[in-house]
């Protein structure tokens, strides 16, 4: 953004000017992701709990996804702004779930096992973001607007498996109880 993105007039409000610079836009969209992930942590989950658990995963990383995408591209303050707000709720989405499929998956016996392989997962996003900075020069923003939707494709499919082992597993421990009551097993969504 510090190369791309040209300097713009973001507000200008009788006769006060706030101009945007790419790294100054930038700072920008980290403040509104911070405040928009509290601010909406809730709203977003009593509006969407009856969205069953798996959807609301993959559209959360479907948006999550598509607001970066077009971020690689955008060029306008204020479409970014937009597409900042499109990916928080992405990412507001789905964590809650990705964190309750990781409670459901992870044996007890092996919990802190699981959990420092789990922290390792900023290192490698750290990773893969210099890895970015460096393609960017390479590819373009449309090119990284692909390579973002190849890597959300990736965590669509390598997520599958874990989400249809976490519903098996919630659908056993359900069938039990179920059978001690005489009522029919149901899983959950």
């Amino acid at each position: 953004m510090a190369e791309e993105f040209r300097p713009q007039v973001l507000l200008d409000v009788a006769g006060w000017h706030l101009d945007v610079d790419g790294v100054r836009m930038l700072g920008i969209l980290r403040v509104l992701n911070t405040v928009l992930v509290v601010l909406l942590a809730l709203i977003v989950h009593k509006a969407l709990r009856r969205v069953p658990d798996t959807r609301r995963m993959y559209i959360g990383i479907v948006l999550f996804v598509a607001g970066f995408m077009g971020l690689a591209v955008a060029a306008d303050a204020w479409l970014l702004l937009a597409l900042g707000v499109v990916y928080t709720i992405g990412e507001v989405m789905n964590v809650p779930m990705r964190q309750a499929l990781m409670a459901d998956l992870i044996d007890p016996s092996a919990r802190a096992t699981y959990m420092a392989l789990f922290g390792l997962r900023t290192r490698g996003a750290m990773l893969i973001a210099s890895l970015c900075v460096v393609g960017g020069a390479f590819l373009g923003p449309y090119g990284m607007a692909m390579l973002y939707a190849g890597l959300g494709g990736a965590a669509v499919l390598l997520l599958r498996e874990p989400v249809r082992a976490a519903e098996a597993r919630r659908a056993a421990a359900v069938a039990p109880d179920a059978n001690r009551t005489g009522e029919k097993a149901a899983p959950r969504p």
